[in-house]
């Protein structure tokens, strides 16, 4: 078996959390490729789907017929206490007879969808390439079967089930906040009474990015984007193909752990017990070095949205290494709420995706960054590019750039920032144009926006550890709101509120495409109008 295959079903195997059998992956991968009688199993499989899917033409379209989510949840409660087979014939055995199984429910009708959904979840769940075999699902199974849900059910069957465990664990309960619903969606609130001043919580990102022209000048550190003349040791600097220097061992060993390693260097993107087979090839290595050095073209050719690009890079990275802990020692533990506080229970970080608010920067040219990304993890990882589909790019993209903020150091932020055409916005209470980098923050990407917040968001530590400050008194319940652009007065010309309002609500449109309708823009607007 060759190191790129090996590799790729062990990699697999990881960033799709089937139970951490490496082992098992590696042998289904190679009875998949070397044994007869197991391929004729899955053709006949795929044989007997499709003679199913051409019977089924006449069936009713019941895609408007869902299962009940209570209903699901409480099956896969059930299924989640089953303890799975350890022996890989066991495990092989079980996938082939669930497979089975849900064929044959699937083509009864309606009633029998819920248990039709549940074997294919139970298979998904030891198969090392869950996305092969959903694709698999999608060309055989009948369309009213996939589409009931308005989703593949066995995807969905995933999400309702990590869903309760989202709102179980997240927010930690240290934060002192709570996510709750509103008509507009998910909304913060205070779960005590804070006064004006205090820090309501700390939160370090899931990933950031420095701005490109500090990157360049090399002056902050690329991770936690302090100044390096503040850090009082001489800065560590890689020779990767991204231009980076850090502060500290300890953040030069984060970033490599968390996505340099995948994204930009050369050497594996495994971790040493998990690398099967030998060394990358010369050729192997060149073809990765030449996937980056055309990423990084790109994302140095479009520096007016160049932050959000590796911003998704590096979650997307962030989401394999995430997996790749569990199955070894945890090297890197942050307070970014990655998983549950004091807890066994875990959500995966697209969770706090899927929840979010969306938009695109403007002059995005979602299809080529997606190509070239993705070319970047297949040169790395043979298989990887499969998570990065025109699709799911454009939307991870939309999330991330409606959501990051602009860390800035200092009461005003910095002078000199480049101006660009088309710039992407942050949200930043001083203006994207005073910022030094970018953060995706798990939590804080819910606080929506209001041109009269009670909080604020603050990096006081000269790093991305973002501390919310409460601006005036909060009450327990009342909900919290930060601003996403400079809500006062910036400039001589603005000597009136209508001035200072048109201005916020330009860029809001601009940055986040909404008109504001918080309390203050009422009042004014009143005013001007009277």
């Amino acid at each position: 078996m060759t190191s790129a295959r090996s590799t790729s079903v062990a990699t697999i195997a990881v960033l799709t959390v089937v139970g951490g059998l490496v082992a098992y992956a590696v042998y289904f991968d190679y009875k998949r490729r070397n044994d007869p009688t197991f391929r004729k199993k899955l053709r006949k499989c795929k044989s007997k789907r499709r003679a199913e899917k051409v019977a089924s033409e006449s069936t009713p379209d019941v895609s408007s017929s869902g299962v009940p989510p209570e209903e699901l949840r409480e099956a896969l409660q059930q299924i989640k206490q089953q303890p799975l087979p350890t022996k890989p014939e066991e495990l092989e055995s079980l996938f082939m007879s669930q497979i089975s199984m849900g064929e044959g429910l699937a083509v009864q009708g309606p009633s029998f969808y819920l248990q039709s959904a549940l074997c294919f979840y139970r298979a998904l769940s030891v198969y090392p390439a869950p996305l092969e075999l959903i694709v698999i699902y999608q060309k055989t199974l009948q369309p009213p079967v996939f589409e009931v849900y308005g989703w593949p059910p066995w995807l969905l069957a995933v999400r309702c089930y990590s869903a309760v465990g989202y709102f179980q664990f997240f927010p930690p309960k240290s934060c002192s906040v709570s996510l709750k619903h509103s008509e507009g969606g998910l909304i913060v609130t205070a779960d005590r009474d804070f006064k004006a001043g205090d820090v309501i919580y700390k939160e370090y990102p899931v990933a950031s990015v420095l701005d490109p022209d500090l990157t360049i000048r090399g002056t902050h550190c690329s991770r936690c984007l302090r100044e390096l003349a503040d850090s009082g040791v001489a800065a560590v600097r890689t020779d990767d193909a991204f231009p980076a220097a850090y502060c500290s061992e300890d953040c030069a060993t984060a970033a490599r752990v968390q996505y340099e390693a995948l994204l930009f260097s050369l050497e594996s993107a495994l971790p040493p017990s998990l690398n099967l087979g030998p060394p990358a090839s010369a050729t192997a290595r060149e073809a990765r070095r030449v996937a980056q050095e055309k990423y990084i073209e790109y994302v140095q050719a479009h520096p007016e949205h160049a932050n959000a690009s590796v911003l998704v890079a590096r979650f997307i990275a962030r989401q394999a290494t995430a997996e790749t802990e569990k199955l070894v020692a945890k090297a890197i533990s942050d307070d970014d709420y990655t998983d549950a506080e004091g807890s066994d229970e875990s959500y995966s970080l697209e969770e706090h995706l899927v929840r979010l608010r969306f938009t695109l920067p403007e002059g995005a040219h979602v299809e080529q960054e997606g190509t070239l990304l993705g070319r970047l993890l297949e040169a790395a990882v043979p298989g990887f590019d499969q998570f990065v589909t025109d699709n799911r790019y454009k939307k991870m993209l939309g999330f991330i750039h409606y959501n990051s903020f602009g860390v800035y150091f200092g009461k005003d932020g910095r002078d000199g920032r480049p101006a660009a055409k088309d710039a992407e916005y942050t949200r930043s209470a001083v203006g994207t144009d005073r910022q030094v980098g970018s953060a995706f923050y798990t939590l804080s990407a819910y606080l929506p926006h209001s041109c009269a917040p009670n909080v604020r968001a603050t990096w006081p530590a000269g790093n991305t550890q973002l501390h919310l400050v409460a601006e005036r008194d909060i009450k327990a319940g009342e909900e919290l709101s930060v601003a996403y652009v400079r809500v006062g007065a910036i400039k001589v010309p603005e000597k009136t509120p209508v001035v200072c309002r048109v201005r916020r609500r330009v860029e809001l449109m601009a940055g986040w495409q909404f008109d504001c309708t918080c309390t203050r823009c009422k009042e004014e607007a009143a005013e001007s109008s009277a």
